[in-house]
């Protein structure tokens, strides 16, 4: 009862839990793009080959114990991959390979022991360096797995895939397209069905998709696709736009800087660009800072350091055509339907938390059709309920439930969340010691909340 969303810019394993009654994801600390506790589960889709591969590697990396070993490694991935590649990335490292894999599965994406190395060979070592430290996080061996793919993937894709999970051990692989696991994942299209469109804003791409979804399509796993549409801009094109104001507020000019060392500090300012963009989902300011340029001086004399507000980030949007292209693009896959007709609207990727698009969104179809609590992990979640058979309409709580403290000293306000949001509903009698233990005076646990 495993759900796949092999992402472009993050991928999310999800398991569904038969005593929770509903999906959770699976990611080991290691992996995730940020330990932070509030951060979501998922492992950014970035893989570090081995290079000088050792004996062991060389005998896990056989056809025949690939599957059946779990000692040596093909390579690094996810956070861990991030860290080691963060200042200088080796020529070993691919920080992407699922637009490859669904396009020319044999184009050389990084080079490893002195040879190229495909995406095919890359996507192979992030699942099977993925499902060997799920697995021993879960104490579960992964033999049936339910993949999502996008509706405009050809066939090829998914055999692709398929043969790649076949190497490291899955047994039994369905597919399912990932407008019908977006919907799932939001308790959409059980019983009623109902026309979605569904809202796609990732890292490196916007999309939306209309589809009609019946229970029957939600039990087979498939859609009637009525019209799509997408632009290449997503959070990874933001992080240029802020790097650029960057640049423009502190006076930097990374083209002065010699040819060995601008590639380095590029990525070191769209590293600061992606941490800011991401604060300002939640903080209303967070504060830019120019990274260390090591031995060549960028700022010489200039702030190293500058404010931005959600509401400039909202503006930069406004200023590159983010919200109008947002409009264009539904209008387009709306072009001949009446959009009182849509029952849902299904927002999914972690961009579609930059601001005003919620709003933007809402404004146009109410919020009674919009879903959006589950930006990263609906498409998972939707995977695993599809392959528990748990295809029925659910109601999901929209909104954090908590504990509101302050500091006796500073006053500060703190928050304890005793049932977070997407929790289905109704909850279990007990559910809140999943998250909150509290104690009386004398430290004896309370038994009732």
């Amino acid at each position: 009862m495993w759900g796949l969303d092999l992402g472009t810019t993050n991928s999310v394993l999800a398991r569904w839990h038969e005593a929770d009654g509903r999906p959770r994801l699976v990611a080991p600390e290691s992996l995730r793009r940020s330990s932070e506790p509030e951060s979501p589960r998922v492992v950014p889709s970035v893989v570090e080959l081995v290079d000088d591969a050792g004996f062991w590697d060389k005998l896990a990396a056989r056809p025949f114990l690939l599957p059946r070993v779990t000692f040596g490694r093909l390579g690094w991935i996810g956070g861990e991959a991030i860290a080691r590649n963060y200042a200088s990335p080796r020529a070993s490292y691919a920080p992407g390979f699922k637009s490859a894999l669904m396009s020319a599965p044999l184009t050389a994406l990084a080079r490893a022991g002195g040879r190229d190395r495909s995406a095919r060979e890359v996507a192979r070592a992030f699942l099977r360096e993925l499902f060997v430290a799920v697995e021993a996080e879960a104490g579960e061996q992964i033999e049936s797995l339910v993949v999502t793919a996008p509706v405009e993937a050809y066939e090829t894709f998914r055999a692709e895939v398929a043969t790649l999970l076949r190497d490291v051990g899955v047994k039994q692989i369905r597919f399912l397209d990932e407008p019908v696991a977006a919907a799932l994942g939001y308790g959409v299209g059980g019983t009623g069905g109902g026309r979605v469109l569904v809202v796609d804003f990732g890292g490196g791409t916007f999309h939306a998709a209309l589809v009609d979804l019946s229970a029957r399509d939600a039990a087979s796993g498939s859609c009637v696709v009525l019209g799509k549409a997408g632009r290449a801009v997503g959070g990874n094109t933001v992080d240029g736009w802020l790097k650029d104001l960057a640049c423009e507020r502190l006076g930097l000019e990374v083209g002065l800087a010699p040819d060995w060392l601008r590639p380095f500090w590029d990525r070191l300012l769209l590293a600061e660009a992606c941490r800011v963009k991401e604060a300002l989902h939640t903080a209303e300011r967070c504060t830019f800072r120019a990274p260390n340029a090591g031995e060549v001086q960028f700022v010489g004399g200039r702030p190293t350091e500058f404010s931005v507000t959600r509401d400039e980030l909202q503006h930069l949007l406004a200023a590159h055509g983010v919200p109008a292209m947002l409009d264009q693009v539904l209008s387009e896959v709306l072009s001949n339907v009446d959009e009182a007709e849509i029952t849902d609207v299904v927002v999914v990727g972690g961009s579609t938390l930059l601001p005003g698009l919620y709003t933007q969104l809402e404004t146009r179809f109410g919020r009674g059709r919009l879903r959006a609590w589950h930006p990263f992990e609906a498409v998972g979640y939707g995977a695993a309920c599809f392959a528990a058979g748990k295809t029925r309409t659910s109601d999901f709580i929209v909104h954090d439930y908590a504990l509101r403290t302050h500091d006796p000293v500073t006053h500060a306000v703190d928050y304890t969340v005793v049932v977070p949001r997407g929790s289905r509903f109704p909850t279990a009698p007990d559910f809140w010691r999943q998250q909150l233990v509290p104690t009386c005076a004398l430290g004896e646990p309370e038994s009732v909340f």
